[in-house]
């Protein structure tokens, strides 16, 4: 049973942390009727333009204040970085900083396969420790 609590313990811990860090900084342009955050950094030119790329994964809907109902991410506008930015096929846009995580996106739907696995285990375990009683009838 100590197996089972320390896979459950670990699940959850590789839950809670993403499997690769993103850069919080993006740019803002107002594209197909909404403010989008794009965060898929390419480079920096020599006036400082920070470039990106249109990369629907790394593109999100932008929120105004935990009261919105439309999903997104919360952003403020301090950023440690001169110039403004522009993002291939959109446009040029201002710079700003991601503050929440993406609330159009439920990330226990990313770990379901996680989570089916060790229940299943547990099912199979739980059935091989008990005898199988079989009631046949005619």
């Amino acid at each position: 049973m100590n197996f089972y609590k320390f896979f459950l313990l670990l699940s959850i811990v590789i839950i809670h942390y993403p499997a690769s860090a993103q850069d919080p900084y993006g740019c803002m342009v107002y594209s197909n009727g909404a403010n989008r955050l794009f965060t898929d950094y390419n480079n920096t030119d020599g006036n400082f333009t920070r470039h990106y790329q249109n990369t629907p994964s790394q593109t999100y809907y932008v929120r105004y204040g935990s009261g919105d109902p439309n999903c997104g991410v919360l952003v403020d506008y301090t950023y440690p970085f001169e110039g403004g930015c522009k993002v291939a096929g959109v446009g040029y846009g201002g710079m700003a900083r991601r503050i929440s995580p993406n609330t159009c996106e439920l990330p226990f739907d990313d770990y379901i396969p996680v989570l089916i696995f060790p229940i299943g285990i547990f099912g199979f375990v739980r059935i091989r420790k008990k005898k199988a009683q079989f009631v046949y009838s005619l």
